[in-house]
């Protein structure tokens, strides 16, 4: 069974002034927040444990997401970072050996979501990533790629092409 995690905690520096009083993963897309629709997309695929991890403005994030099916949540009580974050949420149950780790903040089709979950299935590991065009590579956790394979990654890179999703 693979159990998703959604990382909801950050402070979202990156929407100043928004973030000082929204989590940005709760900022409607089509009038439904980012999470709630990240949450719903992967119930729809058979995401049968989901995993938020909250902190930044967490009562947000949880108001748009308990009434969920198969919805958990944990605290992260200090912003450290997506690994502390996976890291605490993995924690809370060591009997899955399979995640599938999400940002809260990111649009992505149910259908890219179902295509990654069954590519997980067929090969030890697996990421999504988005080739980028004008965008900035300093603002992304960028990954370097070979053909089909991660050969790195890494944060605010300078020269990076790929991002990771």
């Amino acid at each position: 069974m693979i159990r998703a995690i959604i990382l909801s905690a950050g402070i979202g520096s990156k929407v100043w002034p928004y973030g000082e009083f929204r989590q940005k993963c709760t900022l409607p897309v089509c009038n439904t927040p980012i999470v709630r629709r990240l949450a719903q997309q992967l119930v729809k695929i058979g995401i049968e444990q989901i995993t938020i991890v909250v902190g930044h403005h967490a009562q947000q994030v949880i108001s748009v997401t308990a009434d969920l099916p198969n919805v958990t949540f944990v605290t992260q009580k200090t912003p450290e970072g997506t690994a502390t974050a996976t890291y605490q949420a993995i924690t809370a149950d060591s009997q899955v050996e399979q995640y599938l780790v999400l940002a809260g903040d990111v649009v992505v089709s149910t259908n890219d979501l179902r295509r990654f979950v069954k590519q997980i299935g067929e090969t030890e590991a697996s990421a999504l990533v988005n080739k980028l065009g004008k965008e900035d590579p300093l603002n992304w956790i960028c990954a370097g790629v070979n053909k089909d394979l991660i050969t790195g990654i890494g944060g605010h890179p300078r020269g990076g092409n790929f991002r990771l999703c």
